[in-house]
């Protein structure tokens, strides 16, 4: 699993409250609700629509969020792993997994996984970690 670790200038309590109220922002419900419920919507991609099915599987207070999307055949796993470090700072691993009922498409995500192949992921899950380092320090 395609995984990286960025540290934050926040304190590990903080930023969960933030990931948490951005969820319950883009989900439209209440922090008590997140994990009761499926959110679903559409995502447009190269003109064709899709459905896309999202739940939050774990909330582990300050410590760990996991997500999981299924579009189509495809389910992917998010999971933020939150360390505190100090009272002012904390370390983030964000990781993925990535899996589907189509063959061809299992294969992909296993050759994609291998440790010298895995620098895409690997990069796209940094620069998410950077992005969500830049909003919340701010």
């Amino acid at each position: 699993m395609p995984h990286q670790t960025l540290l934050f200038s926040i304190s590990s309590q903080t930023l969960y409250n933030y990931l948490v109220d951005m969820l319950c922002t883009t989900f439209k419900c209440a922090k008590e609700d997140l994990q009761k419920e499926t959110f679903e919507t559409t995502m447009n991609q190269h003109n064709k629509t899709f459905k896309v099915i999202q739940r939050i599987t774990t909330l582990t207070p300050y410590q760990k969020i996991a997500l999981e999307s299924t579009i189509n055949e495809d389910s992917i796993l998010t999971i933020y792993s939150i360390e505190s470090v100090s009272e002012t700072d904390c370390k983030v691993t964000m990781i993925e997994h990535a899996t589907s009922k189509s063959v061809g498409r299992r294969l992909n995500y296993a050759l994609l996984s291998l440790p010298i192949l895995n620098f895409l992921s690997k990069s796209r899950i940094k620069a998410r970690l950077y992005a969500m380092k830049h909003q919340f320090e701010r």
